[in-house]
């Protein structure tokens, strides 16, 4: 059997939502110091359909390791700094 498809799912403040730009993801196994931060336009983390709200944004996490902790954060901003 193939491993479920898993998603990380954040929903922006009503007020903000249409002012959102870019979203800066830092992510890192919750054992270690390593941060890996990845800034992208808020279109790079559109939804596929069926897995969460039209306002909602998600990062595919197939790449990560099953079974191991992580911890993670999102920083939206309407300021296009790539």
């Amino acid at each position: 059997l193939a491993p479920p498809k898993s998603y990380l799912v954040w929903t922006p403040l009503p007020e903000h939502a249409n002012d959102i730009l870019v979203f800066e993801l830092s992510y890192k196994k919750s054992a270690t110091g390593n941060w890996t931060r990845i800034t992208e336009p808020a279109q790079s983390f559109e939804c596929p359909n069926g897995v969460a709200d039209d306002e909602d944004y998600c990062y595919d996490l197939s790449k990560f390791s099953y079974g191991v902790q992580y911890t993670a954060d999102v920083i939206a901003s309407s300021l296009f700094s790539l």
